[in-house]
């Protein structure tokens, strides 16, 4: 039976892959998130025992009805926190090493965002988790250290990094990367997924990613959600509580989504200014050079900043 790992990214699509599309297919046997998480996240590095990870995986398999072609683990999770630059930057290597030890035969799928829209959406992401910063705050915040304080990182997002790294361990033809705008544009993607994956396609597709409700907060949402962000203090990650009162999170929370989804008119528009998305373009186009040579996918379709040095994408991507 095929083992297929998906490691993320946040914010690809991911809640349409893990609530719909993995738990229906009838040729997948889905491996929820938090199973998942057991196995490669909630143990520390000189505690984590791949030979027990591997015979808990393979009495999975053995209770798998025959029907099933793959095995599939997903979570976000997996290519390290958003809100904390992939826990200072340790997170993502180590999790790539255990799925290795574990499972060095198995099929690993990354889906990318251009960065713009990608740390747009991380913040209003952050917000509604509870989060208090600004934008200029939480993006370049650089009180204390890392190592102590894991907070934001922009290198986190440099994925030809993490892309390069899992071909080295798991070889060119087990890792997928797939650009999140492909699955935005024409949902007719995922079939084309599921193919190269060796599954069957699936014919309502697009009915079924409509099912999913998950909207980005608009600028309304992200002033109201921060004001009272300051009186919830479950979730500690860069942020200031003043006093936390009870289930008050949980109300705006459910208050916004609602707003959100039927009273809202357009579509929200960007939390960065012009100076902030030059500075991000300019972060990344060295990374995203780099990463088109990887993939051989020509990713300034979308509008991924690309090094001026790339300018012949057709050489790059067929290299």
């Amino acid at each position: 039976m095929d083992k297929i790992v998906h490691i993320g990214y946040h914010k690809t699509g991911t809640t349409f892959l893990q609530d719909v599309l993995f738990p229906k297919h009838p040729e997948i046997h889905y491996v929820d998130r938090m199973t998942t998480q057991k196995y490669f996240l909630r143990v520390g590095s000189l505690f984590f025992d791949a030979d027990k990870v591997k015979n808990e995986i393979k009495t999975l398999e053995n209770s798998v009805d025959n029907g099933k072609k793959a095995l599939v683990f997903s979570d976000e999770e997996l290519s390290g926190h958003i809100h904390t630059g992939g826990n200072g930057g340790y997170l993502s290597k180590e999790v790539a090493d255990r799925i290795h030890q574990v499972m060095p035969d198995a099929k690993i799928m990354i889906n990318v965002r251009n960065q713009v829209k990608m740390i747009d959406s991380v913040y209003r992401q952050y917000i509604k988790k509870g989060g208090t910063f600004s934008v200029e705050k939480y993006l370049f915040n650089n009180n204390g250290l890392p190592h102590r304080q894991p907070r934001f990182q922009f290198a986190h997002f440099e994925y030809d990094r993490l892309v390069e790294y899992y071909i080295n361990l798991f070889g060119r033809e087990n890792v997928f990367v797939y650009l999140y705008e492909d699955f935005k544009q024409d949902k007719s993607f995922y079939n084309d997924m599921l193919e190269e994956m060796g599954l069957s396609s699936i014919d309502n597709i697009k009915k079924m990613s409509s099912d999913i409700k998950n909207p980005s907060y608009s600028e309304f949402s992200l002033a109201v959600a921060k004001y009272f962000n300051r009186f919830y203090g479950e979730d500690p990650i860069n942020r200031r509580c003043i006093v936390h009162i009870p289930y008050l999170y949980k109300i705006v929370k459910k208050l916004l989504f609602n707003y959100e989804l039927k009273v809202r008119k357009k579509s929200p528009g960007s939390v960065l200014d012009e100076d902030t998305k030059h500075y991000i373009e300019d972060y990344y186009r060295e990374s995203n050079r780099r990463l088109m040579e990887l993939i051989a996918q020509d990713v300034t379709r979308y509008h991924y900043p690309v090094s001026h040095t790339s300018t012949n994408v057709g050489e790059l991507v067929h290299q």
